[in-house]
């Protein structure tokens, strides 16, 4: 892997141009002389080509100017070490000469030079071109509102600069791959990184930004032999040690890569290279339909839900060896049917203390998920909503008892996904310190989620029955779990 790269950039690329508007798109009252001064400052120590921390030829500085109405612009296309400027969509010389408040903005996508600008109610809405409404994911640029003349010429000076964080103890952060398919589209979803998404520019020059949540997709940016992803560090991970864990989702392969990048402290705004996607002595590679399945509906965040076909710990889907580890609820190592199986054998006592276990939604910490600390990256726990859908969108038809066959077929409703299914197996489960397991006559699955009464919510079925049930304790209490993860 390679090495974290520590970087803070001073001022880079001052350059300026005095360059006329030659061409079809020449305004009709007349030429505009440009003379702008375009620098840029990166929140980063060291430059890396993948993070565009320098001017590449064809990148595009979009220039609005207040009170001149969208979706009249200028364009500033780099090249050889110089700009060319061009006014877009009419953008006449007497629009900048009777604008009543001579202030400009701008904005730079490294990878959105081919973007287009239309009206939007005002404001300046990107598309991309095919005529999509283009909400642009990953570091961007951007110049806060500054003063500029026009008597023939325009002048002034665009101070290019990474945007305010909502949270000033975020810090921005840049990850790329290499061994990527061209032409695929891929996704990278890491516990502590939330996606930054430039959004539009309104009529008074406002940039309009959003930052999402956490465990939510960055999406790549091809650059050369690289795909770039960028987005915001959350606080809570900013000088903190933290596991970092991976997965790059390819969307158009239906296949899922994940890695641990072992324990890192960042303080600062960073890149960081995670290594050749295509090689398996680094990357765990999962495959749609061998390794997991898509069973047509998806989870009320929208995301399309992907179920292991195997249990955790299992070696097989069905039979010897199909049951796997039998875990107490938030415990991390499982244990196995030969074994003894105690109270709670992790840091964490959630029958004692359940403040610090879960999330807002209720839902179980990356940390305390087996799934997810066993596989890594976005395979989780089901949530117990999502194993009602799993109920509602599925024909579960019943199974002789006694067997190590004996399980429910899950077989989607969802038009169009009527060929798939996941088996479950009917392992049973287990109580207190001694092995009392109902195998080939029950499945006991865990969920991720527990009440505000402290209960914790698992799948129980058996040959003629399908239940959700609670458990106040679940310390003493060993169910299987089924993996998922879900992408958008």
């Amino acid at each position: 892997m390679k090495k974290i790269i520590a970087l803070f950039c001073a001022l880079i690329a001052l350059v300026s141009c005095n360059i006329e508007t030659l061409g079809p798109e020449t305004p009709s009252d007349g030429k505009i002389k440009v003379n702008l001064t375009i620098g840029r400052a990166d929140d980063f120590t060291e430059t890396k080509a993948t993070v565009k921390s320098t001017w590449a030829d064809d990148d595009v500085v979009f220039v609005f100017f207040k009170g001149v109405a969208a979706p009249k612009y200028l364009e500033m296309k780099y090249s050889g070490g110089s700009w060319t400027a061009t006014g877009k969509n009419g953008l006449a010389a007497s629009d900048l000469s009777d604008a009543a408040d001579k202030r400009m903005t701008a904005i730079y996508l490294p990878y959105g030079s081919t973007a287009t600008v239309v009206n939007d109610g005002g404001a300046f809405k990107f598309q991309d071109g095919f005529g999509n409404d283009l909400f642009y994911k990953g570091y961007f640029l951007q110049a806060e509102l500054v003063d500029y003349t026009f008597a023939g010429e325009l002048k002034g000076t665009l101070n290019m600069v990474a945007p305010a964080l909502a949270n000033l103890s975020d810090k921005l952060i840049h990850f790329d791959i290499s061994g990527f398919t061209a032409g695929h589209d891929y996704a990278l979803y890491q516990d502590y990184v939330k996606p930054l998404t430039f959004g539009s520019v309104s009529a008074d020059g406002i940039v309009s930004k959003t930052e999402g949540s956490m465990r939510k997709p960055l999406t790549g940016y091809a650059d050369g032999s690289m795909m770039n992803f960028s987005g915001i560090l959350d606080a809570s991970a900013v000088d903190v040690a933290k596991n970092y864990h991976f997965s790059v989702w390819d969307d158009t392969a239906g296949k899922l890569y994940t890695r641990e990048a072992s324990t890192k402290t960042v303080s600062k705004a960073m890149y960081i290279g995670i290594g050749d996607i295509s090689a398996p002595a680094t990357w765990n590679v999962y495959e749609q339909d061998v390794d997991f399945v898509y069973l047509g509906f998806n989870n009320a965040s929208g995301e399309r839900i992907m179920w292991a076909r195997k249990n955790l710990g299992a070696t097989v889907e069905q039979g010897e060896g199909s049951y796997g580890l039998y875990y107490a609820w938030g415990e991390t190592t499982g244990h196995s049917l030969t074994g003894t199986f105690g109270t709670y054998t992790c840091d964490h006592n959630f029958n004692t203390d359940m403040t610090v276990a879960w999330d807002a939604s209720r839902i179980l910490l990356p940390e305390y998920d087996a799934a997810h600390v066993a596989l890594k990256g976005i395979w989780r726990l089901p949530t117990n909503t999502e194993f009602e859908s799993l109920k509602s969108n599925t024909d579960n038809p019943g199974f002789s008892r006694g067997s190590v066959n004996s399980g429910k077929t899950w077989t989607s409703t969802v038009p169009g996904y009527e060929s798939k299914s996941v088996f479950l197996p009917a392992a049973g489960s287990i109580y207190g310190t001694t092995l009392y397991v109902n195998e080939g006559s029950s499945g006991g699955y865990w969920t991720s989620y527990i009440n505000v009464d402290g209960h914790k919510y698992w799948y129980q079925f058996n040959s003629s029955n399908i239940s959700n049930s609670t458990n106040y304790g679940g310390g003493s209490q060993g169910y299987t779990i089924r993996p998922v993860f879900s992408v958008e």
